[in-house]
């Protein structure tokens, strides 16, 4: 099996795997999210199967997202290796001292892959109606310690 590659994330990148899974993100806002700081794509043999990044709101501060297409379900591995290496990269070269994540409440998968990645659940936990179709959310933080 070819191993996926990491490289800076483009305009481009981003419309091959937004709204993949039938979401309706919309691309303006994932745009400016992109741009907002470090963001990265996985491909594989020509292939986008996913873009995340970190945007930095104020000093110490980063705020993680990430969208995948279901292809990268085969590389599960890699990808959790390859982004666990590349937060605390990020947090070293940033001085970064806390990353936030955020889950559908519903996602249980992806709750799984935060906790993988080093994040526990914030004390309260659920964002009720967080997004504007009201679905909640679980939000995660990772705290780096100096």
């Amino acid at each position: 099996m070819t191993r996926p590659h990491l490289r800076l994330c483009r305009e481009a990148d981003i419309r091959a795997v937004l709204n993949r899974d039938g979401s309706t993100i919309d691309l303006d806002r994932t745009l400016v999210q992109m741009r907002s700081g470090p963001a990265f794509a996985a491909e594989v043999e020509g292939v986008v199967i996913g873009c995340a990044g970190v945007v930095i709101p104020w000093p110490g501060t980063g705020m993680c997202w990430m969208m995948l297409a279901k292809e990268a379900a085969r590389y599960a591995c890699w990808l959790t290796r390859t982004t666990k290496r590349i937060l605390t990269d990020l947090c070293r070269a940033f001085g970064l001292h806390r990353l936030e994540a955020m889950a559908l409440h519903d996602s249980d998968r992806n709750q799984r892959w935060f906790r993988a990645l080093g994040f526990t659940v914030e004390q309260h936990g659920i964002a009720r109606d967080y997004f504007s179709d009201k679905r909640s959310i679980v939000r995660f933080e990772r705290i780096v310690e100096g």
